[in-house]
């Protein structure tokens, strides 16, 4: 479920990414993943942790690419300098 999710989310996180924003594709994503480990450590039964899983995937798809977008396009500290 998790990797399906994250799957899904890749596919389509771009759009949502620009309808969105940055602040907010991280903020409602950052909520969603919450929401879903909620759902996941007080699961009693294994479709409800399959709901969990699928939040968690949804939720941090697009984590990961919005931060690498705003680091490359950071000044403050030019990349010959990142190895320091």
């Amino acid at each position: 479920m998790f990797a399906a999710a994250m799957t899904f989310g890749r596919l389509t996180g771009d759009a949502v990414a620009v309808r969105l924003g940055d602040r907010r594709t991280m903020l409602w994503g950052g909520l969603l993943t919450i929401s879903g480990y909620v759902v996941l450590l007080t699961a009693s039964i294994a479709i409800v942790a399959f709901t969990g899983l699928l939040s968690i995937g949804l939720g941090v798809a697009n984590t990961v690419p919005v931060l690498f977008r705003q680091a490359g396009a950071q000044t403050a500290m030019p990349a010959s300098q990142s190895h320091r």
